[in-house]
């Protein structure tokens, strides 16, 4: 398998089942291979099946996403994390941005403009070609 043809993996940490189940389904129809938590903690177990790329959600029932933001940013820093949350707190975008996020949604959001957003966050990190490290995202 090439570098070209290897799978994009997306990490998708998300407290609702149904939230989990229909981005699955839209990732894996675009291609992608897609690992699911539904918690904090198994999102940052997760973290050692290398993925391309993470959606977090800020309301985790374990933990907060900014403290999974957190791990993952020491564990892992070159791999990027888009950040969305149902939540109307106004200075979470600034906090999350500080702590290394590439993006930040506010759900709900048209599939379209997700997968938009993955797509831009996985070309414009800047470690996306070091297959090294991030697998060749983008």
């Amino acid at each position: 398998m090439t570098q070209e043809s290897a799978p994009r993996r997306v990490l998708v940490i998300d407290d609702e089942p149904g939230v989990r189940g229909y981005v699955r389904r839209a990732l894996d129809a675009a291609g992608y291979v897609v690992d699911e938590a539904a918690g904090g903690r198994i999102g940052i177990d997760l973290m050692d099946k290398a993925p391309d790329l993470v959606l977090l959600d800020l309301g985790l029932p374990d933990m907060s996403g900014e403290e999974v933001l957190r791990h993952i940013r020491t564990a892992r820093p070159w791999v990027p994390v888009i950040v969305w949350t149902a939540g109307s707190d106004a200075h979470a975008e600034v906090r999350c941005r500080s702590l290394g996020s590439h993006a930040f949604l506010r759900k709900p959001l048209p599939l379209s403009t997700l997968l938009t957003s993955i797509g831009q966050v996985g070309r414009a990190s800047p470690n996306a070609a070091d297959t090294t490290r991030s697998g060749g995202f983008g």
